[in-house]
């Protein structure tokens, strides 16, 4: 077996590079994804930005931080945290 980059298998980014701490929570609004090994990475429940489109659902979101890998799939619409130390990374197919 020949191990094979991410690279070559999905588009390798990083999300919004959001702090939840300056954003407005909201219980009904867009879901915030941070590297928490809980609740499918989501910590909070945020406004919608005005300027700044959600990313899209059906990526995976890789914690790069504190739960070193934990990986979900997005469902719904989501920010996601700072891009700066290893934080969020995305994969998409």
């Amino acid at each position: 077996m020949s191990l094979v980059p991410v690279s070559n298998i999905f588009y390798v980014h990083y999300g919004s590079n959001l702090e939840l701490n300056s954003l407005d929570i909201d219980p009904n609004g867009i879901n915030f994804v941070s590297r928490t090994a809980r609740n499918n990475g989501v910590s909070a429940r945020v406004m919608q930005i005005d300027d700044l489109d959600p990313i899209e659902p059906g990526v995976l979101t890789v914690a790069g931080g504190r739960s070193v890998a934990e990986t979900f799939l997005q469902t719904e619409p989501f920010y996601s945290g700072r891009v700066g130390h290893s934080n969020v990374g995305l994969l998409r197919i």
